[in-house]
């Protein structure tokens, strides 16, 4: 499992091997702590990789054998890495399932840094189905436990969802203010995920504003980022963006191309939700 996580930022493939061999390993000592940790690890492996499929049943099993052995100590992380994979699958209802299963183990067993990251993954679902402003409020309740523990970890992704909330609510100033906030946490040492999220929710605020110059932009810096650091997910959103500004200014052969590529990302990737937008447009 150390090798692993070694091998997970330089070769996710490598990665997945070193994963394999934990599995059996573990198995076959017939310790369920060791077969929970490995599952997981396996399971988020198989997540970044796309195979969501496969990452939803080992969590599942991880799941199960940690239930049954109150493994207390491994189940918050799993509740929370099941709930992102449905996400991304686009199965809503178990995302949201989970996550209030989590919610409920963290209020009692849990710290309040575990419960602000639930809330802010409850509010990551709603935002999914259009309810930016119930997803507003969940990151909102993540913000304040954060800020009464005075935990600034991950607070800088957080601003930056909530920034996108506000966005949707057509709240614009309020979102670049959010936006400014969140890397300003980071600084110059922002991981590029952040970066790559902040640039797509200035995208969005010039775009809702008619500026389609500056959210071009900022699309295409956040395609840029997605591509070199293979966040599939962004690079597809990043192009159905583009694709909006080519439609709205009549462009529609540019559009169908920045369309006819999100549909091989999200197809390849298995991200159902953003084949349907892509659909739609």
């Amino acid at each position: 499992l150390d090798l692993m996580r070694e091998q997970m930022a330089v070769d996710i493939a490598e990665a997945y091997r070193l994963s394999k061999s934990a599995v059996y390993l573990s198995e076959q000592s017939r310790d369920s702590l060791r077969i929970v940790k490995s599952y997981f690890a396996q399971g988020y492996i198989l997540r970044k990789q796309n195979r969501l499929p496969e990452s939803i049943a080992l969590f599942k099993r991880a799941m199960s054998i940690g239930e049954r052995n109150k493994l207390f100590s491994e189940l918050t992380r799993i509740y929370n890495s099941l709930g992102i994979a449905h996400t991304f699958a686009g199965h809503y209802d178990s995302a949201l399932s989970i996550h209030f299963k989590s919610l409920q183990f963290n209020e009692k067993y849990g710290t309040k840094e575990d419960e602000s990251i639930t809330l802010n993954n409850i509010g990551f679902v709603h935002f999914k189905l259009s309810n930016y402003q119930e997803a507003k409020s969940f990151y909102l309740r993540s913000l304040e436990i954060k800020d009464s523990i005075k935990n600034t970890f991950d607070a800088d992704r957080l601003l930056i969802n909530i920034a996108l909330c506000e966005n949707q609510l057509k709240h614009y100033k309020e979102a670049e203010s959010y936006i400014t906030r969140g890397l300003s946490i980071c600084g110059t040492k922002c991981d590029p995920i952040i970066r790559l999220e902040a640039e797509m929710g200035l995208g969005l605020s010039f775009f809702e504003r008619g500026d389609d110059a500056k959210a071009s932009l900022h699309f295409r810096e956040a395609y840029n980022i997605s591509k070199n650091v293979n966040e599939n997910r962004f690079t597809a959103e990043s192009l159905i963006n583009l694709a909006k500004i080519s439609t709205r200014q009549r462009r529609q052969i540019e559009a169908l191309s920045f369309l006819d590529e999100a549909e091989a990302v999200a197809t390849a990737s298995q991200y159902p939700e953003l084949q349907i937008d892509i659909y739609k447009n």
